[in-house]
């Protein structure tokens, strides 16, 4: 996550200039851009979508998003999907049963 003063000021530093103040979000331009983006106004900023704002507004990441600390936390996300989804133990399937809409049928893994 980058904090989004952080953010705001790499926007100013690159030619960005704020359009409006919404409740929630805000609205930023560029002289790049095809159209104006909107911004979260939230303390905290996923890198993502810091990283999504910057190429819609067709400036450069902030020096925040280009470390090794975002490739360090995004290898260890994608280990823990990994993990979640392939267990390091594989367990045994005995037997299935299936049931729908009133057909039952029993399936028994030969061993």
């Amino acid at each position: 996550m980058t904090s989004l003063r952080e953010l705001e000021r790499h926007l100013i530093a690159n030619g960005c200039e704020l359009v409006r103040h919404g409740s929630r979000h805000d609205v930023w331009r560029s002289a790049g851009a095809e159209r104006p983006v909107t911004v979260p106004r939230h303390r905290k900023i996923p890198f993502g979508t810091a990283r999504a704002i910057c190429r819609q507004l067709r400036i450069s990441r902030p020096a925040a998003l280009r470390g090794s600390d975002v490739d360090a936390e995004a290898a260890l996300r994608d280990e823990l999907v990994l993990e979640l989804h392939h267990p390091a133990e594989p367990q045994e399937v005995v037997g299935v049963d299936f049931a729908f809409a009133g057909f039952q049928h029993a399936h028994a893994v030969d061993d």
